[in-house]
């Protein structure tokens, strides 16, 4: 039995008492004793508010409620309450459902209580909740008309909400290395699947280690946790829940057995959660109700279950198409349950209020918005192209005390600037290096500042193997796409009255489109030596050798290494060892050699046998800002893009590249890199992943 009052509906209910200088105001709400009935609108506003006999507030709370909090039972308020010297104040609850036939319902109060306040070391908590392939334009706080968020709905009133959030790229692994590390992919360069961040880079949770918080992650995904990725910097330890499975993935309810328990044994201690969820990403299986809730009268024959060959559901019909989105939504709905249920516990636990929590995503999905593009993408898929289905993502902040509560920031941001504006609302120095803008340094502008997107990432069908390399940048509010491969072309749009990106004004505006290929060009371009190693598609061949020349190797840095590669270069600087196995992707290493004219020599073999089958060398000496993704066998100059990339990538022998891209020689964004062998990691974990991979279709 609990004592309670009744809040009037309409009115308020007042009460009056003493609260002594560091002390809380603890009591519980309830919204009716029934948790299988609701009498209320979509949400209920509970507010509460703390006043002296003169008026002067010292204390204010505003919660909204929903459904789920009702069926959650009594939940738990704490009220830091402004020093009130021992007089007499006055307690005002307040609630006030939305409006509708069955808004009749009552509010509960438990009898307020009066406790000191929680010492703790003075540092907030911090947890990042990341929504793996979740759309921002799928959630209510960002207008979709589903109800799809009430939970994210509520908490985004208690939170910073960013109308305008972007990722680096249009996939996991780099965008999760720019959350993590707080850079661009050009400059971190895990681009690939397999591709490994270096110890050079300091992360978000090395950061936070380094001063004292204890750092945890608890992931459904492989890439935030796999030792190949290398992303586990800084991390005192984790979870990644597959229970040995590869093709069963954790959902947010089974991430929550193992959050709220690691909660309530570090609630004494400033900790750094970062939790990554997988069920909105592909294939969209929606538990129980879930599965039915936005289309329950569908009978056709999509289950949810994704064709990643064939046809790739690119001839669905509409109303399949449509079934698809209900699945994609029921599963947001699910998620979105869970989430409530970590704040539930924060609050149980009166850890909320100390907490700064960042709900986001990595990426969004493409949901056939750009159906033209069928040919080398998937409708429904991510990480093909660069439009803003795939780009734009939810980006809520709440901050400690609830500060900055209730705001909405119309300026674009990039996931780089996350690591910065978590930095700088914990009082720590972030690297200097890190490009991005701290959020308490915006101005609320809708045009902003620049940001750049990238992808590089190979796609595989029943059909072909397509290597995706695409860039864009968005600027004063235009942006600007660059597809190199598996295609060459351009695209610009004005954001303003084209925000799907529907019609392209690169040949009706040629200076602007212009413009910003120069200006990618010059942010990408990395004038020197490359080579570059391809093979048979799994076959597993590698290439062991060296360069030497008479003069000295400069800024030599691998590019797409993966885990099995090593390059060192001798102490003299005259020597390039490298030892390049090929997994999924191209092998490349870049370097550049001084003086210009120095003599280079290459000694090769590729799996015992001495040479390649196939080997291109070329020192053309290319136009001033062009930029070369690949060397056609007949190429002997090119400008700009103007470079075709076959689209069937699968090398039919060895070959192996070595090239120079000339003009005005400038050094790569990533100096002074000296690379030594990586880890080795087992076979047999390898093939894990792959099959955890596969099961996520991404291979």
């Amino acid at each position: 039995m609990r004592n309670a009052f009744e809040v009037p509906n309409p009115g308020e209910l007042v009460l009056t008492g003493r609260v002594p200088d560091g002390h809380d105001i603890l009591f519980s709400l309830s919204l009716g004793d029934d948790p299988e009935r609701w009498d209320f609108g979509e949400t209920v506003l509970f507010t509460a508010t703390i006043s002296s006999p003169g008026g002067v507030e010292k204390a204010s709370l505003a919660k909204v409620l929903t459904a789920e909090h009702h069926a959650a039972g009594w939940l738990p308020v704490r009220m830091p309450v402004e020093a009130t010297g021992g007089d007499q104040v006055e307690i005002s609850f307040r609630f006030k459902p939305d409006d509708g036939p069955g808004a009749t319902g009552s509010c509960l109060v438990s009898v307020p209580a009066i406790a000191p306040r929680e010492r703790r070391a003075g540092k907030p908590n911090v947890i990042v909740y990341l929504v793996d392939a979740l759309r921002a334009d799928h959630l209510g706080c960002y207008g979709y008309g589903r109800a799809t968020s009430p939970m994210i709905d509520a908490f985004s009133q208690e939170a910073v909400v960013f109308e305008k959030a972007y990722s680096t790229s249009s996939w996991t692994l780099p965008a999760l290395s720019s959350i993590f590390t707080g850079l661009e992919p050009d400059v971190h360069q895990v681009i690939h699947f397999s591709s490994m961040l270096e110890d050079k880079f300091t992360t978000l949770a090395e950061l936070l280690q380094e001063n004292g918080w204890t750092t945890w992650q608890i992931v459904a995904h492989p890439f935030a946790f796999m030792p190949e990725s290398n992303l586990t910097q800084g991390f005192d330890g984790g979870a990644y829940l597959d229970w040995g499975r590869p093709a069963a993935v954790a959902t947010a309810a089974d991430l929550n057995e193992s959050i709220f328990p690691w909660i309530e044994a570090h609630k004494t201690e400033p900790f750094f959660l970062y939790v990554h969820t997988n069920d909105v990403h592909s294939p969209y299986k929606p538990p129980g109700e879930y599965a039915t809730m936005f289309d329950p009268d569908y009978s056709g024959p999509i289950t949810g279950d994704i064709p990643y060959f064939g046809d790739g559901w690119s001839n669905l019909p509409d109303r399949d198409i449509e079934h698809v989105k209900s699945l994609y939504d029921g599963l947001i709905r699910f998620t979105d349950t869970e989430f409530g249920k970590v704040l539930t516990k924060l609050e149980e636990l009166g850890l909320y209020d100390n907490t700064m929590v960042v709900f986001l995503a990595d990426h969004g999905e493409a949901m056939w918005d750009h159906p033209g593009d069928a040919d080398i993408a998937l409708g429904w898929d991510h990480g093909k192209t660069l439009y803003d289905e795939v780009l734009r993502i939810p980006l809520i902040v709440k901050y400690p005390d609830g500060r900055f509560a209730g705001t909405r920031i119309a300026s674009p941001v990039s996931q780089i600037d996350l690591f910065p504006s978590i930095a700088d609302a914990l009082g720590l120095t972030a690297p200097g290096d890190l490009p991005g803008t701290a959020f308490a340094d915006l101005e609320n502008d809708e045009s902003g500042t620049k940001l750049f997107h990238h992808l590089e990432n190979y796609v595989s069908t029943d059909k072909a193997g397509f290597l995706h390399r695409i860039y864009a940048v968005r600027d004063g509010g235009y942006k600007y796409i660059l597809r190199v491969s598996p295609r060459v072309e351009q695209m610009l749009f004005d954001l303003g009255s084209d925000p799907r990106e529907e019609v392209n004004l690169a040949e009706e505006n040629p200076w602007l489109a212009a413009r910003f290929r120069t200006e990618i060009e010059d942010r990408y371009l990395r004038r020197g030596f490359y080579l570059r190693f391809v093979s048979p598609t799994h076959q597993r061949l590698s290439v062991r050798g060296m360069i030497t020349t008479d003069g000295e190797f400069r800024d030599v840095m691998p590019m797409t290494l993966e885990h099995e590669d090593a390059v060192t270069v001798s102490a003299n600087r005259q020597r390039i060892k490298f030892a390049l196995a090929e997994e999924y992707w191209e092998d490349t290493v870049f370097f550049r050699v001084e003086p210009d004219d120095a003599r280079l020599f290459l000694d090769s073999t590729v799996t015992g046998v001495r040479g390649p089958k196939r080997l291109r060398l070329g020192s053309w000496e290319l136009k001033a800002g062009s930029l070369l993704f690949g060397l056609p066998a007949n190429a002997r100059e090119f400008t700009g893009f103007n470079v075709r990339i076959p689209s069937l990538l699968y090398a039919l022998e060895p070959e192996l590249y070595l090239y120079r891209l000339g003009g005005e020689t400038e050094p790569p964004r990533r100096e002074g890199y000296e690379s030594g062998a990586r880890d080795i990691v087992p076979r047999e974990e390898v093939e894990r992943k792959m099959q955890q991979f596969r099961a996520m279709g991404y291979i």
